[in-house]
């Protein structure tokens, strides 16, 4: 089966409240980013593609929480004047941790993220 797709009124619906913009500019990367996560599995039925949508628009969530940038933004520095802040290299279990907790906890029960070695 297919994975399905997320319109701005399904997102709206489970609770998304990004303008349709900003959540047509983040969608595609966070439907790569649960697929990345579910990987191999697929939706098999209606339930997991709920979950599925439900996924998508948690990770739309949070990378819009840490503003929009799908993580790029995690390490560095920024000068302004006299003033310099820099953040550590790496992720140090930040972005890339409530990522995956944002996306696990929607796919709870769907099989989805079931990962099983043979």
């Amino acid at each position: 089966m297919a994975w399905p797709d997320l319109s701005y009124d399904e997102y709206a619906q489970l609770g998304g409240s990004a303008s349709e913009g900003r959540f047509a500019s983040a969608l595609p990367w966070a439907v790569r980013a649960v697929k990345a996560r579910c990987f191999p599995n697929e939706p098999d039925g209606d339930a997991s593609e709920q979950a599925a949508k439900a996924a998508y628009a948690a990770a739309v969530e949070c990378d819009l929480a840490w503003g929009g940038t799908h993580g790029s933004a995690i390490g560095g520095s920024v000068s302004i004047g006299g003033f310099s802040t820099s953040a550590p290299s790496g992720d140090s279990g930040g972005y890339e941790a409530e990522l995956a907790s944002a996306i696990d906890d929607a796919l709870v029960g769907s099989g989805l993220s079931c990962k099983v070695v043979l």
